[in-house]
């Protein structure tokens, strides 16, 4: 039997610099160092990436560096490296993924790999959910009877991967248009907790993201292996291999003797941890006293003022879901949620890049007129 062994990895944010520290950013990069070690380890033929390989469709320098750095050492030992933009790095031209050597799927038929008409692996960018059920159409109709993807890479929320509020998609529309490919594997990003499920002998699985960018997702981490029949495109076998990442504390913080508590502290205890301290503004000097603590012990320290204990939520600090859900039910005061109108101002709020929504909008509204 020939096989093909493949990594899934997803969700990268690469020069995310969580709480403005420097060494958050560091964090994202270790952990792509990580994952290299066990491709490597490992005897990959493939790596592939779901999406959101920045935390931004203008990525630091340091960030495209490393990429560019982590794409050259695999295929330099054979290891052909692929994948997709999602939400957070989508240009108009895979920009940012051709830089920096990544073989960009989206719209490449041919797919990565043959064999006996096995493409292995083809995927679509971030886009709205009926454009990716049309594009998995259109491939179905490429396909025809001669070649099947075993392996379609896809960066969407789906109801049943723990995508919460407003999924993208659910697993039962995906299933009929993946099957029409002859898909075995969907590999998902977008969703930040790792997940797998198998449907009608489909495997939907997301890795989850390299690092932890959000507080409401799981600190363990890990990426995915699995193997293929070269001949038949029916995956082997699944294995995840989990790996360490930075410990974050978040100390609730609302009395003078949670603060002394804290002071009190070996620095050499904590010093590799991130500590999130959420300080009552009731407590006085308590935002200064712990923050002089972090200072002067060179501790990663981030204090947040906040108010009435009872009332908040530690995910209030940087919880982006939770944000876009309250974003989403104001646009729709004002706009039809079927109406182009409301697509473009959403696309714009989960893309960061007004201008690359604004122009494809206009692009595919002069398209319908030339019809």
């Amino acid at each position: 039997m020939r096989k093909v062994r493949i990594m899934h990895i997803g969700d990268l944010h690469l020069g995310t610099r969580q709480y403005g520290m420097a060494r958050r950013e560091e964090d994202f990069y270790d952990a792509l160092n990580r994952v290299k070690k066990l491709a490597l380890e490992n005897d990959v033929d493939i790596v592939i990436i779901s999406g959101d390989v920045f935390d931004s469709p203008k990525p630091p320098a340091r960030a495209v560096f490393e990429l560019s750095e982590f794409v050259r050492a695999l295929s330099g030992c054979g290891i052909n490296v692929c994948g997709i933009e999602g939400n957070h790095d989508l240009t108009q031209d895979n920009y940012w993924l051709s830089v920096c050597g990544i073989r960009p799927l989206d719209g490449l038929l041919e797919g990565v790999g043959y064999s006996k008409g096995i493409a292995y692996v083809t995927g679509f960018n971030f886009c709205r959910s009926e454009e990716l059920l049309d594009k998995l159409d259109k491939l179905a109709d490429f396909c025809g009877d001669t070649s099947r993807y075993p392996v379609i890479v896809l960066h969407c929320g789906v109801a049943e991967m723990g995508a919460g509020f407003n999924p993208d998609l659910s697993v039962h529309q995906l299933v009929p248009a993946l099957k029409k490919v002859g898909c075995k594997y969907c590999a998902l990003g977008h969703i930040h907790i790792p997940m797998e499920q198998k449907v009608d002998d489909i495997w939907f699985v997301q890795p989850g993201s390299l690092e932890m960018k959000s507080v409401d997702e799981p600190q363990d981490k890990s990426v995915e292996i699995f193997e293929l029949d070269k001949d038949t495109g029916e995956v082997l076998g699944l294995t995840k291999f989990p790996y360490q990442t930075r410990r974050i504390v978040f100390e609730n913080v609302n009395t003078d003797e949670d603060v002394d508590r804290i002071l009190a502290t070996s620095p050499d205890s904590i010093s590799d941890n991130l500590t999130v301290c959420y300080v009552s503004n009731a407590i006085q000097n308590g935002v200064s006293r712990l923050s002089d603590f972090g200072k002067d012990n060179g501790l990663m320290f981030r204090v947040v003022p906040v108010g009435d204990p009872e009332t908040r939520s530690k995910t209030d600090d940087f919880d982006r879901h939770s944000s876009m859900n309250l974003l989403q039910m104001a646009v729709e005061t004002f706009f039809e949620k079927d109406s182009d109108q409301y697509r473009m101002v959403m696309d714009i709020l989960s893309t960061g890049n007004p201008r690359m929504v604004v122009e494809k909008f206009m692009n595919d509204n002069n398209n319908e007129e030339e019809k």
